[in-house]
């Protein structure tokens, strides 16, 4: 539970640092697609009024940010094209709640994965400061094989379940070093409106994402996402 901070921060914001939070507002800009308000900002990133603001003077003196009448949008696209895409926008939208709440609870490596032609590719992550394992860049052009990775399993799983039996499976899946070597990561699927199919997962060491509160938090995402996954049997 957070705790309101004399400065009007909460205290679970304290884990973030500065350069992670304008990345995430950044990322928000992006998946948003237009000009976004202060308060929807703030409200959608959990993050208090006067850090949100401060945040984007500061990306606005970079020009990664503009300002308008109406709020703020992205600026200098050069400055921003690792962070954001046109690919895949509307998939970005509907899997960044989710991806928020799971890093929130968890501080462990989470990304959106897309599954296409039986491969898995990474189109967004949230991964905690540091040089660590967990902090590796976005490596947008890797691919894995769906088969093999959680995020595939997780889709292919549940595709194949529902369309012979019309009833949900197990929406978790699992993989040990695939995805990422040294790492246990896991898996439950979201899915956009469209032919897209795609799956939010976590890595992390094993003894750490195989944690009860972890698998939980990741189930309650994938419970986030059930109506957009009625449509895997279509």
């Amino acid at each position: 539970m957070s705790t309101t901070l004399v400065d009007g921060t909460c205290s679970s914001e304290k884990t973030q640092g500065a350069v992670e939070k304008a990345v995430l507002i950044i990322r928000y800009l992006g998946a948003k697609g237009g000009v976004c308000a202060l308060a929807d900002i703030a409200r959608d990133l959990q993050l208090a009024k006067t850090t949100a603001h401060r945040l984007l003077r500061t990306l606005e003196a970079e020009q990664a940010v503009r300002r308008t009448a109406n709020g703020y949008e992205l600026g200098d696209l050069r400055l921003t094209a690792g962070l954001t895409s046109d690919d895949h926008a509307l998939l970005r939208r509907h899997a960044l709640k989710g991806m928020l709440r799971l890093y929130e609870l968890t501080h462990l490596l989470v990304q959106l994965m897309v599954v296409e032609d039986n491969e898995v590719r990474c189109v967004e992550q949230f991964e905690p400061p540091g040089a660590g394992l967990l902090s590796r860049p976005v490596d947008f052009d890797r691919s894995w094989s769906a088969l093999e990775t959680a995020a595939g399993k997780a889709v292919l799983t549940l595709k194949a379940h529902r369309a012979s039996t019309g009833r949900p499976a197990s929406r978790v899946a699992h993989d040990d070093g695939v995805t990422h070597r040294g790492l246990r990561t896991s898996a439950v699927p979201v899915v956009a409106d469209g032919p897209l199919f795609a799956a939010v997962s976590v890595s992390g060491p094993q003894a750490f994402v195989a944690r009860g509160e972890v698998q939980t938090a990741l189930a309650h995402v994938g419970r986030l996402y059930e109506p957009l996954c009625a449509g895997l049997a279509s």
